[in-house]
């Protein structure tokens, strides 16, 4: 008994199409979200910067920044008269760089200067070390939100277009059949 392929509808995009539009949306999803998370830190960070409030904290250890890569920050705490804990990064460096890596740990228990701002979430505040100056660079990461935001608006237009092609419901150009 044969099978009547002509009543059988056929997927445009298919299992792994479907799949992989939603990985490519989701991983800019993901993106998008941690840039305005990061923009948002940014302007919070630049709002303590912009008040001048500074207190003296002390460097407490290093912390790895990237396991790949073997880099570091130098964390310094401070803890207020309330117990709200500031913890920031005050430097960088390398793990490849023996001497810098050296010179670093021997500057735990080291006082630097850290602006305060806003309790964040808990009992955690918001911090920027003095010593890394007042650029913050909040536009950088509303840019690449702004970008990811637009690619997952391409990409549903582009599925659309394919859509309506694959269906041919354009209004303005029929295939010929």
């Amino acid at each position: 008994m044969m099978k009547d392929k002509s009543n059988k509808r056929i997927s445009p995009l298919g299992i792994k199409g479907s799949i992989l539009f939603t990985i490519v949306n989701l991983i800019f999803i993901f993106v998008a979200t941690l840039m305005f998370v990061s923009y948002s830190d940014c302007l919070k960070i630049q709002k303590a910067i912009d008040n001048g409030v500074t207190a003296e904290a002390e460097i407490v250890y290093l912390q790895n920044r990237s396991l790949s890569r073997g880099t570091y920050n130098l964390i310094c705490r401070y803890i207020d008269e309330n117990g709200i804990l500031y913890e920031c990064a005050c430097g960088s460096g390398s793990y490849y760089d023996y001497t810098q890596t050296a010179l670093d740990e021997q500057r735990i228990g080291e006082k630097v200067e850290i602006y305060i701002g806003e309790i964040r979430h808990g009992n955690q505040g918001i911090c920027w070390a003095v010593s890394y100056g007042k650029d913050v660079n909040a536009k950088t990461q509303l840019a690449w939100g702004i970008v990811c935001v637009c690619l997952i608006f391409v990409m549903f237009v582009l599925l659309t277009l394919y859509l309506l092609c694959f269906y041919d419901k354009f209004p303005f150009a029929k295939r010929k059949k």
